[in-house]
């Protein structure tokens, strides 16, 4: 019996693998029903884009914006004042285990990760997200999340001196947590919080967005070890670390 002519489909091909952007906008579509109910959502991306057609990435951003020790200092108070942390803030140790952190203590300077190109694709639609339900970070409450892994600051890395204020006694101090694994999830949380204080949307937010607004304010990250160099580190963020 003869080969069946072939109808053009290959009913047994795989479809291509979906990209992270791709997988960013497809979770993004599913809020399209809450978007449709907030008239600032347009004016807040077209903010966006104007941003990155300035300056090519959020990190570089808030370099630009906020370049001085104390430009940076003034934002984590903004950030303080906008979000309260709904915890406790965790002591200024990295012993091994979760912690509760906050916003204006997230380090945006690209050598506090350790992170290639980010596409800018990707990270309008990773701000994006957060805008929809805040940076969700708690795997405890949150399914499908994963903690934040952080670290101290390397400071090697850095070509001038990263300075770091003392905004709470006894805690992490700000802009000084530097991340294992997440540093892209942290910058584009920042930026979504810099959006919300720009558009004044705030008070909507308590009012209208309570989760997502509180996920603003209560921040987890995990500390996960102890590495024995940077190489090691590395590798963990690449999730090629081997254990002996």
């Amino acid at each position: 019996m003869g080969k069946r002519p072939s109808n053009g489909s290959n009913s047994s091909a795989k479809a291509p693998k979906k990209g992270k952007a791709d997988e960013l906008c497809d979770a993004v579509e599913q809020h399209k029903d809450v978007i449709a109910t907030m008239p600032f959502w347009d004016a807040l991306v077209s903010h966006m884009n104007s941003m990155f057609s300035n300056f090519g990435s959020v990190h570089e951003y808030f370099m630009q914006t906020y370049p001085t020790f104390d430009d940076r200092t003034k934002l984590a108070h903004k950030l303080m004042e906008n979000f309260p942390e709904l915890e406790p803030l965790s002591t200024a140790d990295w012993s091994v285990g979760v912690k509760d952190i906050a916003l204006w203590q997230l380090c945006y300077h690209v050598e506090a990760g350790n992170k290639g190109l980010v596409i800018q694709e990707s990270m309008k639609n990773l701000v994006m997200l957060i805008l929809l339900q805040g940076p969700r970070t708690n795997p405890q409450t949150q399914a499908g999340t994963e903690y934040l892994v952080i670290q101290p600051l390397i400071q090697c890395y850095f070509l001038e001196p990263w300075q770091s204020a003392t905004i709470q006694d006894d805690t992490i101090q700000s802009q000084s947590i530097a991340f294992t694994k997440g540093w892209t999830r942290a910058v584009a949380a920042l930026y979504a919080a810099e959006l919300l204080i720009e558009f004044d949307l705030i008070d909507y937010y308590k009012n209208n967005l309570s989760a997502s607004y509180q996920n603003f304010c209560n921040i987890k990250g995990m500390v996960t070890a102890e590495y024995a160099n940077e190489l090691d580190r590395i590798n963990a963020n690449r999730g090629t670390l081997v254990f002996k």
